[in-house]
């Protein structure tokens, strides 16, 4: 009966255990499935939203495919005007395709004057009623052909109504002014002045943002470098571009040389990266030292596995990312005492100890604590009780410190590993005659342990009476 029992509780326990099992394995599936879940849902919502992306792509293809054939119609235009009107016409070509698009060129409210030089529409005005009247569309049907001499009419009578209908010539409009510089076949430099739409302003705009009052400034500045790399703009667009994306509460804080353009004023040998460079300093500047973050840096501490190299260079990046200090440098006084205080426990028994590094400078605290760590390194404590051998008397006697007996060391006690196996064969000793030795051995332990202990409280004895003897001469 007992034996059953006994096998009941066991059979029972191994139950309780494989239930146990099969519990936490279901734990761990379940774990499995719900990642594996939200991992499909992560991957269901990449898929939609590049599914998303490839429409919208799709559309912006199929529209700059339109505006491309619209263009090179309006290119073919454009040399026929220009060659008449004595423009060079590879400079105005290629103008021309760097334009967006025949629409938006179109859109902008362009001046009476460029209207004439470029479509060589003679416009009269007459000086007492103050309107504005075309010629006779005789002479453009004759000098042009039909093709564009519909497109002149629709442009020129659309300004005609409207200022017929108001009476009055309306002021003209404030526009952005972008310079272009093009090099014709002869290699002559050609300055091409054109007005910036709002359409154009308000695209770049959207791709960049407004830059940043507070926070990182990398980001506004990547953004504006892609968009001038992308769209070949030159340093006077990108300076246009950065005066739109200022924020208002920057407005007043703008310098002269950034507001007047004289930022712009290439230097001998100076490239376009020179002046952009020179823009990103103004704006830094402008925006003044970013907030500080302290709690960011004070969570840092050297690891147990981390070299103090390492957790320098750590301290440092975040310093300067999240300090705010203008003078921001390796060598900051803020920095070098947080050095002192997060660093390891070889370091900062070094500096309790009285230790320093030669020079106040972040490169040769450096040196110094990598100095510290490889010879903690190197170095092994010692105690007595570890030690296994010790040399006393004038002799350098060596003495065992597991028995306590001289003429050898531990490693060759016979006593704590045996005597070894010797070839010759000695007669078999009575088990009276063990005891013996037994006996005589622990009576010479005693004896000599007890010996040790009074040479060593003499000793002991013997230092205090010196220091005391000191102590008084003092």
């Amino acid at each position: 009966m007992y034996l059953l029992r006994r096998n009941d509780l066991n059979s029972i326990a191994e139950g309780e255990r494989t239930l146990e099992n099969i519990q936490s394995l279901e734990r761990l599936r379940s774990e499995e499935l719900k990642n594996l879940r939200a991992q499909i849902d992560a991957f269901q919502y990449d898929k939609v939203n590049w599914a998303r992306q490839t429409k919208t792509m799709d559309a912006e293809i199929k529209r700059l495919k339109q505006k491309l054939n619209s263009g090179k119609r309006y290119t073919s235009q454009l040399e026929d005007y220009c060659g008449e009107a004595g423009f060079p016409v590879a400079a105005i070509k290629e103008a021309a395709i760097s334009f967006k698009s025949l629409d938006n060129h179109n859109q902008e409210d362009s001046e009476d004057e460029n209207i004439t030089l470029i479509t060589r529409c003679p416009v009269t005005q007459d000086d007492t009623n103050n309107e504005i009247r075309p010629t006779t569309s005789t002479l453009m049907e004759a000098e042009y052909s039909p093709q564009c001499v519909s497109q002149l009419k629709h442009q020129s009578q659309n300004r005609m109504d409207t200022r017929l209908k108001t009476g009055t010539i309306p002021r003209k409009s404030v526009k952005i002014s972008v310079v272009k510089t093009v090099r014709d076949a002869n290699n002559d430099v050609t300055t091409i002045t054109r007005a910036l739409s709002c359409d154009e302003t308000s695209k770049h705009r959207e791709v960049i943002g407004i830059m940043p009052r507070r926070g990182p400034f990398q980001t506004y500045w990547d953004k504006l470098m892609l968009q001038a790399s992308v769209y070949n703009l030159e340093p006077r667009d990108v300076w246009q571009i950065v005066l739109l994306t200022i924020p208002e509460e920057l407005h007043s804080k703008i310098p002269q040389e950034l507001r007047s353009g004289t930022i712009l004023e290439r230097q001998l040998g100076e490239s376009n990266d020179d002046i952009y460079s020179r823009i990103k300093e103004v704006l830094i500047q402008m925006r003044g030292p970013p907030q500080a973050e302290w709690h960011r840096i004070l969570k840092i501490n050297q690891s147990n596995t981390e070299t103090f190299e390492a957790f320098a260079e750590r301290m440092w990046v975040t310093f300067r990312e999240y300090s705010g200090a203008e003078d921001c440098n390796r060598n900051h006084e803020i920095l070098l005492q947080m050095l002192r205080n997060n660093a390891g426990p070889h370091i900062q028994n070094a500096l309790a100890m009285g230790g320093d590094p030669p020079h106040n400078t972040f490169n040769a605290f450096v040196e110094w604590a990598t100095k510290i760590e490889q010879r903690s390194k190197t170095l092994k404590m010692h105690t007595v009780a570890a030690t296994q051998w010790v040399a006393e008397g004038d002799n350098n006697v060596i003495i065992c410190d597991y028995c306590h007996r001289p003429g050898h060391k531990r490693e060759r006690c016979f006593k704590l590993h045996g005597a070894p196996q010797s070839k010759f064969k000695f007669r078999k000793t009575t088990g009276k005659s063990l005891q013996d030795h037994s006996k005589t051995d622990s009576v010479r332990d005693r004896e000599t342990t007890n010996i040790r202990d009074t040479d060593v409280s003499g000793l002991y004895s013997d230092i205090l009476a010196a220091l005391e003897q000191i102590k008084k001469q003092k």
